[in-house]
């Protein structure tokens, strides 16, 4: 389930509130809430920039920042569910041809339990550059971003002794950081009277912390 709502102000600062609802989580998890703002401001339009650089023909500088989540775990991890064996119970006397019959057991991909599990956090930083040049035959797209992960829902796998006789659950406290570059160039012309063509060569170059 997604709600969202956009307040955009005179078209230059639009700012969007997003709700999802997953439930993967206890139902007091059930909702996340994940606000972000963006601007941009195209400043070959204005008209002391037309009259001190007249070679480049647009000119765009924009940012955004906003917050993301995930709900990146199996259904069900927050409640201990249990089965039933067949012919796995206990036996007394010496009679081990004796059917056991059923009994109860805890659902083995649901051992350990984390009620409190909630949606990731991703925090999304972007900075972006756009620019024409050569009577808008000669495009950049130039992206700079940055990503802060946090509250990843991970287990303590190495951790947990082997005595506690079950895996760790999943806990909301892996950490990540993403940053990277993206650079775009793209030469638009016409062949004959009819015809276009576009080239475009990406670049992209991406690190982990």
């Amino acid at each position: 389930t997604t709600e969202i709502y956009t307040l955009s102000l005179h078209d230059a600062l639009p700012i969007l509130l997003r709700s999802d609802a997953s439930t993967k989580f206890a139902p007091e998890n059930y909702w996340g809430v994940f606000p972000s703002v963006s601007a941009g401001w195209i400043i070959s339009q204005e008209e002391w920039f037309k009259k001190s650089v007249k070679w480049v023909d647009y000119l765009k500088v924009r940012a955004s920042f906003g917050l993301t989540g995930r709900d990146n775990t199996k259904a069900w991890q927050w409640m201990q569910n249990y089965a039933v064996d067949k012919d796995k119970g206990p036996i007394f006397g010496v009679n081990t041809s004796t059917n056991a019959g059923n009994h109860i057991t805890i659902n083995k991909e649901i051992s350990a339990v984390n009620r409190n599990a909630h949606w990731d956090k991703s925090y999304k930083a972007n900075f972006g550059l756009d620019f024409n040049v050569l009577n808008n035959r000669l495009s950049f797209n130039i992206d700079g971003y940055y990503e802060w992960n946090r509250e990843m829902l991970l287990p303590y796998s190495a951790s947990i002794p082997g005595t506690v006789g079950t895996q760790s659950a999943n806990f909301n406290y892996g950490e990540l950081n993403t940053y990277g570059m993206e650079l775009s160039v793209t030469w638009r012309d016409r062949i004959g009277k009819d015809r276009k063509s576009t080239r475009r060569t990406p670049v992209t170059r991406s690190s982990r912390m």
